[in-house]
């Protein structure tokens, strides 16, 4: 199925931890990076060296935290400012996303109603990161995990769920976890009330919006007394990136050793890059909703005009590999790619994985807890499921972990210049 979207500006927060900037990463190097006019990059820290990166491949760098009264932008080099203050949302053009006769998907506008200075959420209202959010046709929304599970990450989380809702932005995806249903580890845990703060900000049609708790629809944060329905309002769960591999080469490449914590139980990784586009795949696909207990799943059925809002549930889509594999797997693969014989060798160790990539790579300390959490329910077996949504939204199947291997096979050699960085390395 074609890809038909052009020039859609899109927003992905948060951008300035890993789940995010590899995202962003891809969208502003790959394929789809043909299909956007603007990247609003949304960042924690706008002075941090992940920003600074999205800056320089082209992204529009945004500072958002909860209460910020500016927008800090850090502008590519000879590119122009899309305005600083709360006034350019009633000023600055926006676009939407709109089907075309011919089945083609390009920016459009939309008017600027749906906030009203005197709403509960006023404050939200006249933030720069609202008319930031105005001007944009499509937002991912990808958690951060920067503090306590239950406080910080869910106060950025309702804020930018907030924001999504009140710009009226039409298609709103979350980026979420496959297995998550039944985890007990606390920053998982947490994904599941994301998940559900987010259905009801975006509700199933037929289903009355709640407050941001659950509580009075009319506090600040409620959704009842301003309903709004988005074209697509989807929840995206992957499963992890083929690229945490790259965090592991080390061993690779030094004792021919894939040293990994994972151990028996099989997993689905996906690429990122698929994640990418089956992203923009998403704005033209077609669904048939089935409904398991509470969750909906969604089954795709090709690409097609829109229907329009009323008839678009709120399911759950998979974002997987096309198949499942052990570590011992992936260590087989590489030796194949790699021309050598490579000992599979799994880290069962928490402590020494969490020594191990707080030496080795840039994650922060709550980023390495939450991939620690990961790995404990790959290895509880809660996350052995390996989905087709993303290969019928593509067309093909996606990348597997062996064409992993091979696409980025100089990550794995040894370097020739240790102090250069591989270009294929999203970490």
């Amino acid at each position: 199925m074609p890809l038909a979207i052009r020039g859609v500006p899109m927003f992905v927060g948060i951008a300035d931890e890993q789940a995010g900037y590899v995202i962003c990463k891809s969208l502003l190097t790959g394929l789809s990076r043909r299909c956007l006019r603007k990247l609003y990059c949304g960042v924690l820290d706008p002075n941090s060296e992940i920003a600074q990166e999205l800056a320089d491949l082209g992204a529009h760098v945004v500072s958002f935290r909860p209460g910020c009264s500016s927008i800090d932008a850090t502008q590519p080099s000879g590119s122009t400012s899309d305005g600083n203050s709360s006034s350019s949302s009633s000023t600055s053009s926006s676009y939407s996303v709109e089907g075309n006769r011919d089945g083609r998907i390009r920016g459009g506008s939309r008017s600027n109603s749906g906030c009203s200075s005197n709403g509960s959420g006023g404050g939200v209202c006249e933030s720069p990161c609202y008319s930031v959010l105005r001007r944009c046709s499509v937002a991912l929304l990808v958690p951060n995990h920067t503090g306590t599970p239950d406080t910080q990450p869910m106060e950025d989380w309702t804020y930018l769920v907030e924001l999504a809702h009140r710009a009226r932005v039409e298609f709103v995806f979350m980026l979420s976890l496959v297995g998550i249903d039944y985890v007990t580890s606390p920053r998982l845990k947490a994904f599941v009330k994301m998940e559900h703060h987010f259905r009801d900000a975006f509700p199933r049609p037929g289903r009355p919006p709640k407050g941001a708790s659950g509580g009075d629809a009319g506090s600040c944060g409620g959704y009842a007394a301003r309903p709004w329905t988005p074209r697509r309002a989807q929840i995206i769960r992957k499963s992890l990136p083929l690229e945490n591999l790259l965090l592991y080469r080390a061993g690779i490449q030094t004792t021919a050793t894939l040293a990994i914590p994972i151990w028996q139980n099989e997993f689905s990784p996906v690429a990122i890059a698929d994640v990418a586009l089956g992203v923009l795949y998403l704005m033209q696909a077609d669904f048939t909703v089935v409904s398991q207990g509470d969750h909906s799943y969604a089954g795709l059925t090709g690409g097609g005009p829109l229907p329009p809002p009323s008839t678009l549930p709120l399911a759950v889509v998979h974002f997987t590999g096309p198949e499942l594999v052990q570590g011992r797997q992936m260590a087989e693969y590489a030796s194949q790619v790699l021309h050598t014989d490579l000992q599979f060798t799994p880290m069962r160790d928490y402590a020494e994985v969490r020594h191990y990539l707080a030496c080795t790579s840039r994650l922060q300390p709550d980023e390495i807890e939450f991939l620690v959490e990961v790995y404990e329910a790959i290895n509880a077996g809660f996350m052995t499921r390996q989905s087709g949504d993303l290969a019928q939204l593509l067309g093909h199947p996606p990348m597997g972990v062996r064409k992993f291997f091979e696409y980025n096979e100089g990550s794995f050699r040894p370097p020739v210049n240790p102090t250069v960085r591989p270009e294929s390395d999203l970490l």
